[in-house]
């Protein structure tokens, strides 16, 4: 029986990582765009014969990570990913960034704010959990990377880690409260023994057990089953945000808000929220200052003959 490779390289699979080239790498690259019946060796569905966008991206930068690892350890002497290898085009600018509506933002609060699920120990950590997400747009590794000593609420801030290092994530005073409720609920459980950043985390299942990816994906599922709003842990990221930029954050504030490492990234979110922008241009347009406004209400036709 034939099997795919895993990637068009010239040699077997299974190989020292110190024989790829560059040349094989962009090989790679290549291979993630190109619509395949094929892929891993498995065969694929006509609807899904393409990768997105974000998954040609996400498999470019786990392979990207592993190889400056090896550079790093010196494994290798350098890795081939270098910037010749684009799995995605920087330039591109036309993607949109969807959030959650005011409205619908209102909506969901309601449901974790119900006095049934408030008095639940689940229900004070759900509401902790969302409004902090909200509240400081960081990022889901970022919140569930916050370990007990990490909470500085004398400062309404936090300590977080994540994909660009160690910063300080801000939230507010309703957000304080929020977690202040959650952390001395009368129901909320002791922590079981583990070790390492488990052992100190401060999201805590029922059973005591640190929260993981897959528990809070849970949460959200149940949530927007509940709530009828469509959103996931990022959107809600977009939505801290748009709504900062709506009201009027500077991009440079909010690229450290964010914690991008790029103003790129961030300019983004200003240039895409079209309600800020028109509050912009409304006092600022070209013809705001002209007097025009008694000679466009005539009405069109044959001009006045003078007496």
């Amino acid at each position: 029986m034939v099997v795919e490779r895993a990637y068009p390289l010239r040699r077997e699979p299974g190989g020292p990582p110190r024989f790829v080239t560059t040349r094989e790498a962009r090989e790679f690259a290549a291979y993630l765009r190109t619509p395949l019946a094929f892929r891993w060796g498995q065969p694929v569905p006509p609807p899904k014969q393409s990768l997105s966008p974000v998954s040609v991206s996400s498999y470019g930068r786990s392979v990207k990570v592993f190889f400056n690892w090896l550079e790093r350890e010196e494994h290798i002497k350098l890795s081939p990913f270098n910037k010749s290898v684009h799995f995605t085009n920087r330039h591109r600018q036309d993607r949109v960034i969807k959030s959650v509506e005011e409205a619908d933002l209102a909506r969901l609060f309601g449901v974790l704010t119900r006095p049934e699920r408030l008095a639940t120990y689940l229900g004070c950590r759900d509401l902790a959990v969302i409004a902090l997400l909200v509240d400081s747009g960081i990022r889901l590794g970022e919140l569930l990377s916050i370990r007990t000593s990490d909470l500085d609420l004398a400062h309404n801030r936090c300590q977080v880690r994540g994909k660009t290092g160690q910063r300080y994530a801000l939230f507010s005073e309703t957000c304080r409260t929020a977690l202040v409720n959650y952390l001395h609920h009368p129901k909320r459980p002791s922590q079981n023994p583990g070790s390492g950043e488990e052992a100190t985390s401060i999201w805590l299942t029922g059973d005591g057990l640190a929260l993981s990816y897959y528990g809070l994906e849970s949460i959200i599922r149940r949530l927007k089953k509940e709530s009828g709003v469509n959103f996931h842990a990022h959107r809600l990221r977009h939505t801290f945000a748009s709504l900062m930029a709506q009201k009027g954050v500077s991009v440079f504030d909010l690229k450290e808000l964010l914690g991008h490492t790029s103003i790129t990234t961030t300019q983004i979110y200003v240039q895409q929220n079209i309600e800020r922008l028109a509050e912009v241009h409304r006092p600022n347009s070209p013809l705001a200052g002209l007097a025009l406004g008694e000679q466009l209400k005539r009405r069109p036709g044959r001009p006045r003959k003078e007496r």
